[in-house]
């Protein structure tokens, strides 16, 4: 059995089953996380300034950085306006080694509220919420 990275006086259990149960604060199962679904991240955030208010009809953009990017292979901008039954999604714009920045066209930038979050898609092709979440997204005010 291999030591815990968390606590090195915990122990790595392999189960028949092929799970690696990790004991620190949670315990968690590999074999309830398939490809695609979204697993917490530690190491992985979209740093910015998030905005309280824009101007409807005028673009927005969404600037920020994410400095443990090297497992990331691509991240995404969702957004809509509050009420919307669904998300647009944007991918952004890598530049300068960990900046991302993506554009949401005027036309969407409607009076209300837009909502918005930022998901990375690793190399292994796992979601990793990186700024807020589809159920808990930031919400901006937009006014004329």
């Amino acid at each position: 059995m291999g030591q815990n990275p968390f606590n090195p006086k915990l122990r790595l259990k392999l189960s028949d089953s092929g799970c690696t149960f990790f004991l620190s604060t949670f315990l968690l199962c590999s074999v309830f996380l398939a490809p695609g679904d979204v697993i917490a991240s530690t190491s992985m955030v979209f740093k910015h300034s998030p905005l309280t208010s824009v101007s409807a009809g005028h673009s927005l953009t969404i600037r920020g950085q994410i400095l443990e990017n090297d497992d990331l292979d691509d991240v995404f901008l969702f957004y809509r306006t509050k009420g919307e039954s669904s998300y647009l999604s944007l991918r952004m714009k890598l530049s300068r080694g960990v900046n991302y920045h993506a554009v949401i066209p005027g036309g969407r930038v409607r009076l209300g509220v837009l909502e918005y979050y930022v998901q990375g898609l690793d190399l292994k092709k796992n979601k990793h919420n990186l700024f807020g979440s589809s159920t808990r997204p930031h919400r901006v005010k937009v006014i004329r």
